[in-house]
């Protein structure tokens, strides 16, 4: 469809203040994660932000006062709130610190490559339906076969994925890519499967120490963010790689 000289008009007016800002469209997640008591510690609650631009992400983990960011230049970085540090990461130490959601899968890996067992039809649609949040979901089981010598598969996690449409499932699979790096290759066949499921998981729950782990989806939508969410902060000082946990 063409427009006319004044729908042209509109449409700069609509979009030039969001361009002299700096702004841009991108996908703004919020999470909610609460983990049992574990080693002595609490249980917590935490909400966390992620942030998705072509090839940028920013996380903020409220509760701990921390950021990550991973730019599509191949920079990451780990930022602490609490002393102003900026620490860069190693492709590695990205990796480690982005492994729990791919973690909360239970997936096996194997002793020989170290790299993460996916089986076939991992995935188990049950038929019940529950809301989530105001918005329809179903619910999947993780279907992880138990090891060799055992009788009883490992506990898995369940998903509640959600029937509405919004978002993706393959916004959520850009998120585990990017954290991941050159790692999400490996995942591939999880990448795949979970691909077949469409809707984004409004939830996961998982168990850790025999107590329940819970994810759950608060919003995720498009938005207008400003370029500064993606940049490091102005006065912060170069931190120790060793404050990295």
């Amino acid at each position: 469809m063409r427009m006319n000289a004044f729908q042209s008009l509109i449409l700069i007016l609509l979009l030039f203040p969001a361009v002299l800002a700096g702004q841009s469209r991108c996908l703004v997640i919020v999470e909610e994660v609460k983990t049992p008591p574990m080693f002595g510690f609490p249980a917590k609650t935490r909400k966390a932000t992620t942030w998705l631009r072509n090839g940028d992400l920013r996380r903020d983990e409220g509760e701990r006062s921390r950021t990550l960011l991973a730019l599509s230049s191949g920079e990451a970085w780990l930022l602490n709130h609490r002393d102003s540090t900026v620490v860069p990461l190693s492709e590695a130490t990205l990796q480690g610190l982005s492994m729990f959601g791919v973690g909360l899968f239970g997936l096996p890996v194997d002793a020989v490559t170290g790299k993460p067992s996916v089986p076939r039809n991992l995935f188990r649609k049950t038929g019940r339906v529950r809301t989530i949040g105001g918005r329809p979901a179903e619910e999947v089981e993780v279907r992880i076969p138990a090891g060799p010598g055992s009788a009883d598969p490992p506990q898995a996690p369940i998903l509640w994925i959600g029937t509405d449409g919004a978002p993706r499932m393959a916004e959520y699979l850009a998120v585990l890519r990017r954290m991941l790096g050159p790692a999400a290759s490996d995942y591939e066949p999880l990448f795949e499967q979970l691909r077949g499921l469409k809707g984004y998981p409004l939830r996961i729950q998982a168990s850790v120490l025999g107590q329940e782990l819970t994810q759950t989806l608060l919003s995720a939508d498009s938005a207008l963010t400003d370029a500064s969410v993606f940049r490091l902060p102005d006065g912060y000082r170069r931190g120790s790689a060793k404050t990295v946990p």
